[in-house]
């Protein structure tokens, strides 16, 4: 999973580049190449932190609900699509939070995505 002869590169981290990174396996810093979506999933918490200045705790919950109704979702009707409104209250529900902390992060999270190229912004789209 890791390439600890790596060094690290400018800028912020993504999938392929060698970074020194706190490694939770190794207990300390170490220099490894990122090969995996954990530290991609960290660096979007992170950012969702900074855009819409909420603690990590909070958004570690509420994006851990999010992982977990999505995941639900995709098992149970791998074709249906929740309503917006509804897979907000129910993650709210779930997460013990406002519905207003869930479309922060939602909208923030959607951001970043867009950002990357994740997703697609479509020319009808405001």
């Amino acid at each position: 999973m890791w390439d600890t002869d790596a060094v690290a590169p400018l800028g912020c981290p993504e999938v392929g580049h060698p970074v020194l990174w706190f490694c939770q396996t190794c207990g300390t810093e170490m220099r490894h190449t990122i090969v995996d979506l954990y530290v991609g999933i960290d660096k979007l918490h992170h950012e969702i932190c900074l855009a819409t200045e909420m603690d990590r705790s909070m958004v570690d919950r509420v994006m851990a609900e999010m992982y977990r109704h999505r995941r639900w979702e995709s098992e149970e009707a791998p074709t249906a699509r929740l309503e917006p409104a509804q897979e907000v209250e129910e993650i709210a529900k779930a997460a013990g939070v406002s519905l207003e902390v869930v479309e922060r992060i939602c909208v923030a999270e959607a951001a970043w995505m867009l950002r990357r190229g994740y997703i697609v912004k479509l020319a009808g789209d405001g």
